[in-house]
């Protein structure tokens, strides 16, 4: 199935003022391109309400920096799609447990250092080249599971991910099908033991 989006007028919100979660996705190979999303819809900008967003298997190739409007967010996947660039209010996000990237084009991370309540990072199967870095991953300390397999990520954050670990909150971390350089430091693999993919 396919979410598709009107406007059926310019004061008026389709979706009601109150709507706590929001389901655009296609999964299906046989979804009619014309039913897939290209950009949000900018009405959903203003559902200050919204929890759960879900963008999954569309044609987007940007969210809008505007996104940071949505300050009752919880709950983002745009995963799937052809996006290739994230804006940084991300960040601004502050009640975000959630934020599902997987499968898009996407070659960097903005800093999400600022998101407390981030739980799970999803970002496998992207572009992602380098390291880590901006992501300011030490910061999240409620931080349970990181994926960033499928990438073409080189520095491993060794720093960061011992920081996540001591703190007791990291369950999983999953760095496969890298380029990082192996093996990763005893200090390391000793600490993270299984919660610890490579």
């Amino acid at each position: 199935m396919g979410g598709s989006w009107t406007d059926e007028g310019s004061h008026c919100n389709p979706f009601g003022q109150n709507i706590l979660t929001l389901i655009f996705f296609s999964l299906s190979p046989s979804a009619r391109p014309q039913n897939l999303l290209e950009e949000l819809p900018p009405t959903v900008l203003e559902l200050d309400q919204l929890r759960v967003l879900r963008l999954s298997g569309n044609k987007m190739t940007a969210l809008p920096p505007q996104i940071r409007m949505l300050q009752q967010l919880e709950d983002l996947a745009c995963d799937a799609n052809e996006i290739a660039e994230l804006p940084g209010t991300l960040n601004d996000l502050a009640k975000l447990v959630s934020l599902n990237v997987r499968q898009n084009a996407i070659k960097a991370l903005p800093a999400l250092g600022d998101l407390a309540a981030l739980e799970m990072l999803t970002a496998s199967s992207n572009k992602l080249e380098g390291g880590l870095e901006a992501v300011q991953l030490g910061k999240l300390s409620g931080l349970k599971r990181l994926f960033v397999n499928g990438n073409q990520l080189s520095v491993f954050p060794a720093d960061e991910l011992l920081a996540l670990a001591r703190d007791g909150q990291l369950e999983k971390a999953n760095f496969s099908s890298n380029s990082l350089e192996l093996p990763l430091p005893e200090e390391l693999t000793e600490e993270l033991g299984d919660k610890l993919v490579v």
